[in-house]
């Protein structure tokens, strides 16, 4: 017996429904931005006073001083594959020996730290530290003391 017009759409609707509503394999599961590094990891990472964690979405901001700003942010699987996949203009160095896959991103005067263990992946950025190398070591360790805690 061959199936009704109805009965195709409604199974249709249902696959759709379906495929809309699972989360896709490569998600990641995100943990609470501001609950893996503390207040004083982050100061004694930068040698400077922090305030407490603030969370936005996906990202947590600590402000310090003198003007320091740490952001950890937490993107989302398609933003994580332009992170990972840079375009040209964005230098891209490995930091093996972080979790399963660490970089620094930099395009111009600007460079984030980006790791991924498992499935999830996060990005660690220091702004305030003019001497990018010291940028680049305190990003490298605030991800090392995140990743202790995964």
């Amino acid at each position: 017996m061959r199936p009704s017009h109805a009965q195709c759409c409604i199974h249709g609707f249902a696959c759709a429904l379906m495929l809309c509503s699972a989360a896709p394999a490569s998600a990641q599961s995100n943990p609470d931005p501001c609950g893996l590094l503390t207040q004083a990891e982050v100061s004694a990472a930068t040698g400077a006073s922090v305030g407490a964690g603030h969370a936005l979405g996906e990202t947590c901001n600590w402000n310090g001083s003198p003007r320091i700003i740490v952001s950890l942010w937490y993107p989302g699987p398609t933003m994580w594959q332009a992170i990972e996949h840079p375009n040209a203009a964005v230098k891209q160095m490995p930091a093996p020996g972080v979790g399963d896959l660490a970089f620094y991103n930099t395009a111009g005067g600007f460079t984030t730290f980006g790791v991924k263990k498992g499935t999830t992946g996060f990005v660690v950025k220091v702004y305030g530290i003019p001497e990018q190398s010291k940028q680049m070591a305190i990003e490298k360790t605030l991800a090392q003391t995140l990743l202790a805690k995964m």
